[in-house]
């Protein structure tokens, strides 16, 4: 085949090279849209295998059922997650209730049996944006809407400059003025508007900062932007700036 190109090749440039040079032309236009279609499609499945979704990445989604008080089964659904969002099954602005992905998760081939509602469950979902990581969860008694991402790029990018987390400290008494920072870790928490999704449906509980090694018993002190102390304690369930919105 090789040798019937190169003939004719050869006969196009010694009878007409005019002819050649639109032959050329052709076949290199055709070549390059060949190439922009394998990029595309490689970037289109690149994009759903890791989950990049409006700036967004998902890092890694866990379902935790709390079968007792000291026993709670921790199971990895990153992969059903990232279907469903493919499938748009929920979107940002078309959610489902989180027994429904539960449900989802009970299908054949995955490693999770029937569903037991009267257990309480937690729907954790990591996830990065402009290379900062961030956590929501959803959770069988509060935010039941499963919804991903909460924000649109968007509005992440007209969130007022004013607005974000200068620091947070934990410390033993509230009148102490330094403490431990813990700055880096709250921020995960705070989700990229950085008020602890204030300005939506969702709540953070107090206790989910255990997670990153933050003890539910000590104070926690969070400056904003705008040089506002807030200040939770212990016996205060949620982390929110709802008093700003």
């Amino acid at each position: 085949m090789s040798y019937v190109a190169l003939a004719v090749v050869l006969f196009l440039w010694i009878y007409d090279r005019n002819l050649l040079v639109r032959l050329q032309r052709r076949i290199y236009r055709e070549f390059k849209a060949m190439i922009w279609t394998i990029l595309k499609m490689y970037t289109e499945l690149k994009n759903k295998n890791e989950m990049i979704k409006d700036g967004y990445h998902v890092d890694s989604v866990f379902l935790h059922e709390y079968q007792s008080s000291s026993f709670v089964r921790k199971l990895d659904v990153l992969r059903r997650f990232r279907e469903e969002i493919v499938k748009e099954t929920f979107t940002q602005s078309k959610p489902i209730n989180i027994w429904d992905f539960i449900e989802l998760c009970t299908e054949e081939g995955s490693n999770f049996g029937k569903v037991d509602r009267n257990l309480y469950h937690e729907l954790e979902v990591n996830y990065t944006m402009d290379r900062k990581q961030y956590k929501i969860i959803f959770t069988t008694n509060h935010n039941s809407n499963v919804r991903f991402p909460i924000y649109t790029e968007k509005d992440v990018r007209l969130r007022k400059e004013s607005q974000g987390i200068i620091s947070a400290t934990v410390v033993q008494n509230e009148d102490e003025d330094e403490g431990i920072d813990v700055t880096d870790d709250l921020l995960k928490f705070a989700g990229p508007m950085e008020n602890f999704y204030s300005d939506t449906e969702y709540i953070v509980k107090r206790y989910w900062l255990t997670q990153v090694n933050i003890d539910n018993n000590v104070i926690v002190k969070v400056l904003d932007m705008d040089a506002e102390e807030h200040v939770f304690t212990p016996s205060k369930e949620f982390l929110t700036f709802k008093n700003k919105y």
